[in-house]
């Protein structure tokens, strides 16, 4: 079992779960941009979507979120992104980005969860939220039925 934690403000968060073991001939190939401001946390997800076959693309801010599906929204098969970020926060890069592609798949990875978060995951908007501290084993598990089931 790994657990890793991480300061985020002043406010510590932990992620518990496996250790990833093998790739998955399945993922590979997929791209998943994931948006997160706590450098750690996103150099460890980084690592354990990697470790899965994912390809991932890192953005620390609102602003390199958008930049990034911008350049490669053909490629990138599931957002990840966390709601409070420097820059441009989270739902408004969202928002941004679903106008430009109003076919993408979003989760959120959030500590906190807003009314219009709520009302997104209920219309279909967004797939779906993790509240942070969150299971690494639960959060592979979503990401690849997504993944899967947008083939």
């Amino acid at each position: 079992t790994l657990a890793v934690s991480w300061k985020v403000s002043h406010l510590n968060y932990m992620i518990v779960g496996s250790s990833p073991k093998r790739k998955s001939k399945f993922m590979d190939g997929k791209t998943i941009l994931f948006v997160e401001d706590e450098a750690k946390q996103l150099k460890y997800m980084q690592l354990i979507l990697e470790a899965e076959g994912y390809r991932v693309l890192g953005a620390k801010d609102g602003l390199e979120a958008v930049a990034l599906h911008r350049r490669h929204s053909n490629e990138i098969d599931l957002v990840v992104l966390d709601l409070r970020l420097p820059k441009l926060d989270g739902w408004d890069a969202f928002q941004e980005m679903k106008r430009e592609d109003p076919g993408l798949k979003a989760l959120v990875a959030s500590a906190y969860v807003t009314p219009e978060v709520k009302s997104a995951i209920k219309s279909g908007e967004l797939l779906g939220l993790f509240v942070k501290p969150y299971s690494v084993d639960r959060f592979l598990a979503t990401i690849s039925d997504v993944v899967r089931k947008s083939g």
